[in-house]
Parts: structure tokens; sequence; C-alpha cells
């Protein structure tokens, strides 16, 4: 009986071995077929004013892609109020490791609210440019 349970361990643990991180099976010409990296999409910027300025990426997006991203937008926004805040010992982290720590701050759930319905105007102006139908968000005002 314990000569089976190995045989079948041994089994399993080969079959594991088999599918290794990293392993691409090769296509019938025998090249692999791995995809390249993907490009990073560029968004646009807000400015000092509360504007935000559509990327020429963003642009690019049809009609379709402009109002999904908007739909999103608008019920991330609708659930901002179910967002855990930031603890006391957090804001206090960020402010004492903020100039020392690399790259951009965190960015707080209030100025990503800000971004966001810039964003929602600029999109949906960007949509009457393109003479596709506005979405209304006037409740994100």
């Amino acid at each position: 009986m314990k000569a089976w349970i190995s045989v079948l361990c041994a089994l399993a643990v080969g079959g594991c071995a088999a599918a290794a991180p990293g392993y691409t099976p090769p296509r019938a010409n025998g090249k692999a077929d791995v995809p390249g990296p993907l490009k990073a999409f560029q968004s646009g910027t807000v400015d000092q004013g509360g504007q935000y300025a559509v990327s020429d990426a963003e642009r690019k997006l049809s009609c379709g892609k402009l109002s999904g991203s908007m739909h999103v937008i608008m019920s991330r926004l609708k659930d901002t109020p179910n967002r855990p805040q930031e603890s006391f010992s957090s804001k206090a982290a960020h402010t004492v490791a903020g100039p020392a720590s690399a790259g951009a701050p965190p960015m707080t759930v209030s100025a990503e609210v800000v971004r966001e319905k810039a964003r929602l105007k600029a999109y949906n102006a960007l949509l009457t440019e393109k003479k596709c139908p506005a979405l209304d968000i006037s409740a994100f005002n």
C-alpha cells in the first residue's frame, strides 16, 4: 500500500515540474508565442485650476470606450463614501516619509475625487467634440 502512495506522490510532483514558471510551449513553427510588454496608457493631467487636460491617447479613444470609461468613473465616485479613510497614523507616516520616499506621494481620496470629476467633464466635452451622445454628469458637479 505504501508503495502505491509513493508512486502517486512521485507522479503528482513530476506533473508539477512539467509546468515550470516561465515555460512557454513552442508553436508549430518552432518559435515560442510570447507577446511583448504592454505599453502603458498615457492619461491626461489636472492643472492647478482643476481643469483636466486630455492626452493624445485619450483623444484617440472611440465614443464607446470614452463613455464606458465615464461609467466606470461614475461608479467609483458613487462608491467614494464607502471607501476606508486614511488613519491618523498613516497620515503621519506619509508626512514623515513623504520627502524621503521615491516617486509621487499617494493621492488622497479628496484629491482623487477632484481629479475624477474634472476627468468626467473633459471626457464629456470630448464626446461632444466627436459628435457622440454626451452623458448626464450633473450629479457629479
